[in-house]
């Protein structure tokens, strides 16, 4: 089995959302886990680069939790190759500005919400986002929770969502309880037949009807083009 690493920056890892959400409870734990099981049985390993602003702070929290790597320098961090994704966990007045820098150095983009401070300056984040063709994602933790990107590949956090939206179409998918459940697994890393299985044994479905519910289900999301496809 092959494994790949794929680097993050966490903006904002010594707040409370930033820690306690996202470093803990998402990145550790898939870090402890071995990293995400992809369905082409591949293994992908998340490797965080702490960003803050007090060193003393970022250097103690790598420290209690074996992480390598930490700065108070965004835009080195921005220029550095090896980090792929920039995770945003900022106060939200400070958010827009590092977000434009983040898109303009062509990293993927993964924010908390909300994105900014106005509708006008969310969308016109969104619009470059969509025009630098990077993959992007707001998320939300709670029941009406949105996650969505253009060309959007499920990676990272273990939340429920019920909507997704595909920021280069505008197209939006709402999903019911299941729908939920089979998102969450796809993000997991889950076969077709592995989401079949699962509506089988929670459902006590037949597999037959499983195997339709779960064709429906992507089917619909390849309609809204919410998943790709993929040899």
């Amino acid at each position: 089995m092959s494994q790949k690493s794929i680097g993050i920056i966490m903006n904002g890892a010594t707040g409370r959302m930033g820690y306690r959400q996202h470093l803990v409870r998402s990145i550790l734990a898939i870090r402890e886990q071995g990293g995400v099981l992809l369905s082409n049985g591949e293994r992908v390993q998340v490797e965080p680069l702490l960003v803050g602003r007090s060193e003393a702070k970022l250097a103690e929290l790598a420290q209690r939790h074996g992480i390598t790597d930490y700065t108070t320098d965004l835009d080195a961090a921005l220029a550095d190759p090896r980090w792929e994704i920039y995770a945003d966990f900022l106060v939200t007045k400070a958010r827009a500005a590092a977000i434009r820098k983040a898109i303009a150095a062509g990293k993927a983009i993964y924010t908390e919400k909300p994105t900014a401070e106005s509708v006008e300056e969310a969308l016109e984040l969104a619009a470059l986002a969509r025009a630098a063709g990077i993959k992007n994602g707001v998320v939300h933790d709670n029941g009406n929770g949105i996650r969505f990107g253009t060309n959007f590949s499920p990676v990272l956090d273990g939340v429920t969502y019920q909507g997704l939206l595909n920021l280069g179409t505008s197209q939006y998918l709402t999903l019911n309880g299941s729908g939920s459940e089979l998102w969450r697994l796809l993000a997991k890393g889950a076969t077709e037949a592995g989401l079949v299985s699962h509506l089988v044994t929670t459902y006590e479905l037949s597999a037959d009807v499983a195997a339709s519910d779960v064709a429906v289900f992507l089917e619909e999301c390849r309609q809204h083009e919410v998943i790709e496809v993929v040899a």
